[in-house]
């Protein structure tokens, strides 16, 4: 299982990753203080990066301070690809392709 941690907010980090094994991509929104607000991926399978983009967009939507950066996407999206994650359907090639 692959985990990276990206800082949104002074108080909100956001993790992701792809959990080979099981061929399921996830992301968690927590605090600093460890208390995790929402969970994508962990719960139920989500199998794709193209499914995961969408899901993870409507879990930030509630924090507009923590909304991702078109660079910010890319790069989840790179890593996970990179892991070995299925793309899917997403809207944008891996970056250097």
């Amino acid at each position: 299982m692959s985990r990276y941690t990206m800082p949104l907010t002074e108080h909100l980090h956001l993790q992701f990753g792809y959990d080979r094994p099981l061929h399921n991509v996830f992301a968690q929104l927590w605090k600093n203080d460890g208390e995790i607000i929402e969970t994508l991926g962990l719960y139920t399978f989500i199998v794709t990066v193209g499914e995961l983009m969408p899901a993870l967009d409507a879990m930030l939507a509630p924090h507009p301070d923590a909304a991702l950066s078109e660079e910010d996407r890319n790069s989840i999206r790179d890593q996970l690809i990179a892991d070995g994650a299925d793309p899917g359907d997403t809207d944008v090639a891996p970056s250097g392709v």
